[in-house]
């Protein structure tokens, strides 16, 4: 049986296999030359490690094809895994290798000759279903997913191979000439592909950078973390250990985050189809112990077993049923929630309503749809029901502040100053470096004269964003109004810097300019000009005024 150290000793080399996909990506030679530099690198130290510990290389003919030929197979599994990395990203890449669990559960009984594992394909099953959630949002990455889950298919074979072979090799001698099979086969594969394929279209030289990944692949990724791999096998089954390699996503997805950043961001159906991979993967040592307790009870309690085995079958399927139940509903309604907002964006305010009917429907307690919801009847012209949406989304989630900001400006279109102001100081408490809620403030300030502390509001959405054109122009017309010509001045080119199709700007620009002293006449004629151009009708007057004499 295994012990902690055996989990813990699992664990950790599947913490090293979630890093070869980054360094794949790392490496800029293409998939095929990188598993051809990967197992030559491994092959060769391998070589100083037998001659270290004093072991034979001696292998029966026979036994050395078997061998040779599960590196095929590693090969081909290999060339697949970097394959989709590159297609793809490594989280897609990596998210697909979790489907290795259902193909252990189908192959492996076969393989041993010994009857399938319900709970094992259930397990499976709803690693799937987690791969499922994922690809609903992120079904841009197909060839990807295609090419992980040929490449799980792959690894699952050779791990079949790898628990018959470990019970008469030694694990070094093993991964020695495995290697040299997977060698073999990159080999010839790269000489095919480089009699028909450009240099430039099929990198095979590697760069200093690229020696440095590929040393590492060979050495810790494979010649340790493989070979230990091939050694665990002894004491788990290869059910056991693809199910914790379902981990290997996890770890590398964490690790491709903080290295790639935005480009390994994904949708929020992303992460909880990874929480569900996750919750099969613990859930497995429990489900297997309290299975084996009930087979032991069955033994001793015949009378028992049909009643436990139903219940055990009720179990399984409940937990199925309730995490597909609970992906889909969460999803369903997210994804209804996203084309709301995609509508809403084309200010197709009716059909963006429908959505987000469509997603509160799916999840009540969706607390961003009924805030939606609420911006496409405010823009629908109906307050009352626009209204009733905030306050439901504030009722469900108190902290949202956009609810907040919504609210604001209802209140606001309503006269109702008080409540708009209470309203963005709950937003503000919230979300203090937003600065469109500084800036909304600001304009119900200069809506209700307050001008010191509109600027003051001012002042602080443009600190925050210094593209904040909302506030900037707002702010250079307070300015104009104070007579402080210079100030405005300032406001409005920097505004023209960010948006020079507002005809307005340029009039109000010259004839800041122009009442700003005499230097600046013939700038400010130019901008009225400019205005006057544009069709802005006040342009023409202020023309004749300012610039005829």
């Amino acid at each position: 049986m295994p012990t902690f150290k055996d989990y813990f000793q699992l664990h950790f080399i599947v913490l090293i296999w979630g890093f070869t996909a980054i360094l794949g990506l790392y490496i800029h030679v293409s998939s095929l030359a990188l598993v051809f530099y990967r197992t030559l690198i491994a092959s060769v130290l391998l070589v100083f490690v037998l001659w270290a510990t004093g072991k034979s290389f001696h292998v029966k003919r026979q036994e050395l094809l078997k061998i040779l030929g599960t590196g095929v197979l590693i090969a081909l599994h290999w060339i697949f895994f970097f394959g989709s990395a590159k297609v793809s990203n490594a989280s897609v890449c990596l998210a697909g290798m979790t489907t290795a669990t259902l193909w252990t559960s189908l192959l492996e009984p076969m393989w041993m000759r010994r009857k399938m594992s319900r709970f094992e394909i259930a397990l499976g099953l709803v690693i799937i279903l987690g791969l499922y959630i994922i690809f609903r949002f992120e079904f841009n990455h197909v060839l990807g997913l295609g090419m992980a889950v040929m490449s799980a298919f792959l690894g699952t074979l050779f791990s079949l191979a790898n628990a018959d072979l470990i019970k008469k090799h030694d694990h070094w001698v093993i991964t020695f000439y495995e290697m040299i099979g997977a060698w073999i086969t990159a080999t010839l594969f790269l000489g095919f592909y480089m009699l028909y394929q450009p240099s430039y279209a099929f990198p095979v030289v590697p760069t200093w950078q690229d020696w440095f990944c590929l040393f590492l692949l060979g050495g810790i990724c494979t010649v340790y973390a493989y070979s230990i791999g091939v050694k665990l096998m002894k004491k788990f089954t290869p059910f056991a250990i693809n199910l914790t390699v379902n981990l290997e996503p996890v770890y590398g997805i964490v690790l491709a985050f903080f290295l790639f950043g935005k480009s390994e961001k994904m949708e929020t159906g992303f992460y909880v189809g990874t929480a569900i991979i996750l919750l099969a993967v613990f859930s497995y040592p429990l489900l297997k112990n309290y299975f084996a307790h009930m087979k032991r009870k069955r033994i001793l309690r015949a009378i028992e077993e049909r009643k436990s085995k139903k219940e055990k079958n009720i179990m399984v399927a409940a937990m199925v049923l309730i995490l597909l139940f609970l992906g889909q509903c969460t999803n369903s309604s997210e994804a209804y929630l996203k084309k709301g907002r995609e509508l809403l964006q084309s200010q197709k305010f009716e059909e963006a309503k429908e959505y987000f009917n469509k997603a509160i429907a799916q999840n009540a307690q969706n607390a961003e749809a009924f805030n939606a919801r609420g911006v496409a009847f405010f823009n629908l012209n109906d307050a009352e029901n626009a209204l009733l949406d905030y306050n439901q989304a504030i009722k469900l989630n108190d902290k949202l502040y956009k609810a907040y900001h919504n609210r604001a400006m209802l209140h606001t279109a309503k006269s109702k100053f008080d409540e708009a102001l209470q309203d963005y100081g709950k937003a503000i408490a919230l979300k203090p470096d937003t600065s469109s809620l500084y800036s909304s403030r600001g304009s119900l300030y200069f809506r209700m004269e307050s001008i010191d502390k509109a600027l003051e509001d001012f002042d602080k959405a443009i600190k925050l964003n210094p593209k904040d054109k909302e506030a900037i122009f707002t702010r250079g017309s307070i300015k104009f109004k104070q007579e402080k010509y210079k100030e405005a001045i300032f406001d409005y080119k920097r505004y023209l810097q960010l948006d020079d199709k507002l005809p307005y700007a340029y009039y109000a620009l010259g004839v800041a300019q122009i009442l700003a002293g005499e230097k600046d006449k013939d700038a400010g004629c130019q901008n009225l000009a400019q205005a006057q151009k544009m069709n802005e009708k006040r342009a023409e007057d202020a023309i004749k005024k300012y610039c005829k004499n």
